[in-house]
């Protein structure tokens, strides 16, 4: 939001509103101050984000100051994808296109040999006919008070106060969506404080999450999904439209 407070969130959505084929739908990110001391470390490498509407789809276009191809890109990508669905489904339109310019496009040398054998490795099918592997599809509407139990939520597992329970009322106002959000919130705590997995609980996550938890804590998961296939996953990851 910026020294103004500018709800940026709600300005773009009142442009998208007024205007559909609007140019001004722009969400800024970094902050001109932030050069002011030389030796801050933590600027911004994200400068914007622009929305579209075209063809009746939403799109966006992320413009990067800088970017990690081998770290950041990963996360920032599925990041900033997620918000152009949100904002999405809150106006009320399909999702379209997504953008991703970076004026720089960096790997670090600490990175070298993980990076060569991701490339190299040939288990990733990539080519047009390989599965797809589909998202499911974010609630249509406004998604913003789901969001806000989920923070609570995330809060209270972030510090071990308490593991998820079925019964707890946070959980239970959620739709399926973003139930499954706070399932692998839940899955990742019971790894980073070494607790006991809610089995009945993560039971219930869907194939995709499950195949995903199985695939990064295979000792910890691994009785999750055991019709899992030892093939890897496909590489194209995709969100499906509902």
């Amino acid at each position: 939001m910026g020294e103004s407070r500018t709800d940026q969130w709600r300005q773009v959505r009142q442009i998208l509103d007024q205007d559909r084929d609007s140019k001004r739908a722009v969400m800024q990110v970094f902050d001109a101050s932030e050069l002011t001391d030389l030796t801050n470390i933590d600027v911004a490498c994200t400068l914007a984000l622009q929305f579209f509407v075209r063809e009746n789809k939403l799109s966006l276009v992320t413009y990067m100051r800088a970017n990690d191809c081998y770290r950041g890109m990963v996360s920032d990508v599925f990041s900033f994808s997620f918000i152009q669905e949100l904002m999405a489904r809150e106006i009320g339109i399909e999702v379209g296109p997504y953008f991703h310019c970076a004026g720089s496009l960096h790997l670090y040398e600490d990175d070298f040999l993980s990076a060569r054998r991701i490339s190299a490795d040939g288990a990733v099918d990539s080519s047009p006919s390989a599965p797809s592997v589909l998202f499911p599809s974010m609630p249509s509407g406004n998604n913003w008070p789901h969001l806000e139990a989920l923070f609570e939520l995330e809060r209270r597992l972030r510090l071990n106060a308490a593991p998820l329970s079925a019964r707890d009322p946070d959980f239970g106002s959620l739709p399926q969506y973003w139930q499954q959000v706070a399932m692998l919130l839940e899955a990742y705590r019971a790894v980073v404080y070494q607790d006991a997995v809610n089995e009945s609980l993560l039971a219930e996550l869907w194939p995709l999450y499950r195949r995903a938890l199985c695939w990064r804590w295979p000792d910890r998961f691994s009785e999750l999904a055991p019709a899992v296939s030892s093939a890897r996953p496909g590489a194209r990851l995709n969100r499906t439209e509902g």
